[in-house]
């Protein structure tokens, strides 16, 4: 077995940071209701993080919502839109966030 190169350590990081985020249930749940809303009503898989609150129902505030959100942006795997007073969250494909792959690669 050869060393892992920089690139290759780098790359590990970011896929644990990434896990590390989408540890917590209600990032799952919001990237669950994304993968239902893109295959159900629209080709880009935009939500209103308005309706989103209301997916989500009244077990979580709109201030912890928009916290989970904000943390999944910054990381790169939401991507956000404003039009108007609306803000429109979509995931970003190009994350690739497919674990079950990932861990595959490291065996």
């Amino acid at each position: 077995m050869r060393p892992m190169s920089s690139k290759e350590a780098a790359e590990i990081r970011r896929r644990a940071a990434i896990l590390k985020i989408l540890g917590h249930p209600v990032r799952l749940q919001i990237l669950s209701l994304l993968q239902k809303h893109k295959s159900s009503s629209n080709i880009k898989g935009e939500v209103c993080v308005s309706r989103l609150i209301e997916l989500l129902g009244s077990s979580i505030s709109q201030p912890a919502v928009s916290q989970h959100i904000a943390r999944m942006s910054r990381s790169k795997i939401l991507l956000r839109r404003r039009s108007g007073r609306n803000i429109f969250i979509s995931y970003d494909i190009d994350t690739k966030i497919t674990p079950h792959i990932w861990i595959g690669d490291l065996v």
